[in-house]
């Protein structure tokens, strides 16, 4: 059974926003519940599983919950998957998506099993607190956090939380954990917009303002891995599979200012400026340029986005990337690093590590392209995505290993039958060569097609890694990228 996701997404251009849901219009029921379940094959552990759940999906009032109870077991023997249930953040999976949302606009229609961000237009008022796996959150423009995305093992489950507020036009607030259970990842933002104003015909086009925003940006990892725990030479883990270190914090503040001007309804141009501080090491400054045409008639957007940054060497733009959760623990995932830890050539070493051993406090030039297309079916407060892709390229000149290419796509709802949402994310690479590799890359794809009314199919699959012990609890290769497939039909039942 595939893990619901979190989705985060900001209102500027950032990888991967998925599926708006749409909102009612009228007051409606305040319960609702359907129930169901699913019947599926997984891939997992060079094992295959039957992989049963049973699903609810429940709303009152404010409050919405998807709870699932998914359970792996062997055809052959019956013997159900440890690994699922051995530690108290696994039993979150019953709940992987709690959330309470509260709008000036009234109560939205009911999910499909998703923990999405809301559609609201600007001058909202707007509060949203949601628990699940923190998926695709980026942060300061994406030169802070970059599409980040908690659960890379599937062998541990991490409920993180998302709160968000939107005060009007000119309020927005983001506050967020990676996991409720063991907190260490916190971060958030607070911006303010001076001044927001639209031409009366770009009332359609929901982002098309022209404005003013400040914001001020801090995350900080405060139980970040320092140093690995050794037996004999060789890494220690606990016995639920955890790598055994010292902790010690990292964090980044960061500040930023972006000026948004919309022509008419077609074209928008914006620039941002961010300047981001790993505290006790390096800094870096950070511009971008963007254009948007949009159709006409609404149909669809281009979005394109420049960057040049001006960096410390002792600074790592998007320290927060979509590699984080492994590589706070293990730096090398990538490439002749890992090639040279897997040599027993070099020792495991983690982020925060490898942070510290950037003394070079020179400067490096740098730079970051973006292209993004946008359909959408609808207009005005109907107006919906219909499809969307984007791509971002990005490096840092004078250094090893920096280079980040991150590709997404979504179709929601395609026909009211089908969605998908798909990711590609290769990071701390040197050649184009490299882009294509599919060792040492996070991939994750996610399609749900609906056969019938009360039937349909759900494959997900994830491109991750698990950490590979010995039966002594030591580990001389670290984390190896590993496949999670799941496929299952489900049955739901609206009961109320």
């Amino acid at each position: 059974m595939a893990a619901l996701t979190l989705w985060t997404t900001t209102p500027r251009a950032q990888p991967a926003e998925p599926a708006e849901a749409s909102r009612e219009t009228t007051e409606g029921e305040t319960f609702d519940l359907d129930a169901g379940g699913e019947l599926g094959y997984a891939r997992l552990d060079q094992r295959n599983w039957v992989a049963p759940t049973l699903a609810a999906d429940l709303r009152l009032a404010a409050l919405q919950s998807a709870i699932r109870i998914p359970i792996r077991f062997r055809f052959d023997t019956g013997d159900v998957r440890e690994k699922d249930w051995d530690e108290p953040s696994d039993y979150f999976r019953v709940a992987q998506c709690t959330r309470i949302d509260f709008s000036s606009m009234g109560r939205f229609e009911r999910e499909r099993g998703l923990c999405q961000p809301w559609q609201v237009q600007r001058d909202d008022y707007y509060f949203t607190a949601r628990m699940g796996p923190l998926y695709d959150l980026s942060l300061g423009h994406g030169t802070i956090v970059s599409s980040y995305s908690g659960n890379l093992n599937p062998d541990h489950f991490e409920p993180g939380l998302l709160a968000e507020l939107q005060l009007h036009e000119f309020v927005h607030g983001r506050v967020t954990l990676d996991n409720v259970t063991r907190p260490s990842l916190v971060g958030g933002f607070l911006s303010l917009l001076p001044f927001a104003y639209e031409l009366p015909e770009t009332r359609q086009w929901f982002e098309e303002t022209s404005h003013l925003r400040i914001e001020a940006t801090a995350v900080s990892d405060l139980g970040a891995p320092d140093e690995v725990l050794t037996a004999f030479g060789r890494p220690l883990a606990d016995e639920s599979n955890n790598l055994l270190y010292t902790t010690a914090p990292v964090t980044v503040v960061g500040g930023d200012l972006e000026y948004v001007y919309a022509f008419g309804r077609q074209l928008r141009a914006a620039v941002h400026a961010d300047w981001n501080w790993i505290t006790g090491h390096g800094m870096g400054g950070h511009g971008q340029a963007q254009f948007v045409y949009n159709h006409p008639d609404g149909i669809y957007s281009v979005r394109t986005q420049g960057e040049l940054r001006f960096v410390q060497r002792n600074y790592i733009p998007s320290y927060f990337d979509s590699y984080y959760d492994i590589q706070r623990q293990q730096y090398a995932l990538a490439g002749e690093a890992r090639e040279r830890l897997e040599r027993g050539d070099e020792d495991l070493v983690t982020k925060r590590e490898f942070l510290e051993s950037l003394t070079d406090d020179s400067w490096d030039p740098g730079v970051q392209g973006s292209l993004e297309l946008e359909a959408f079916r609808g207009t005005g407060t109907d107006r919906r995505r219909a499809f969307r892709a984007r791509a971002f390229l990005g490096d840092t000149f004078g250094r090893q290993g920096d280079g980040q290419f991150v590709v997404t796509a979504e179709m929601p709802r395609l026909g009211d039958k089908i969605d998908l949402y798909a990711l590609y994310s290769r990071q701390n690479f040197d050649t184009i060569a490299d882009l294509v590799k599919l060792d040492d890359t996070l991939v994750k794809l996610r399609v749900r097609w609906d056969l019938a009314a009360k039937i349909y199919v759900l494959l997900t699959y994830g491109r991750l890694w698990q950490l590979q012990t010995r039966a002594d609890g030591t580990t001389d290769r670290g984390f190896q990228s590993s496949n999670d497939f799941n496929v299952s039909l489900g049955y739901a039942e609206e009961l109320q």
